[in-house]
């Protein structure tokens, strides 16, 4: 189950990525998306409603 896409823009994810201190690469590492988040092709999701459902 995936939250609600968030639309960011491109940019703004590359900014946090670089801003956070990670390369491409790196990042890869821990989210398998954000090539595609980078790209535009996708966008992250809302996942505080799974982590809430785990929480419980």
């Amino acid at each position: 189950m995936s939250g609600k896409e968030i639309p960011v823009t491109p940019a703004l994810i590359t900014w946090a990525r670089k801003r956070a201190g990670y390369s491409v690469d790196e990042a890869l590492a821990s989210f398998k998306k954000i090539a595609a988040w980078e790209a535009g092709e996708a966008f992250p999701t809302d996942v505080r409603p799974e982590i809430s459902s785990i929480l419980k």
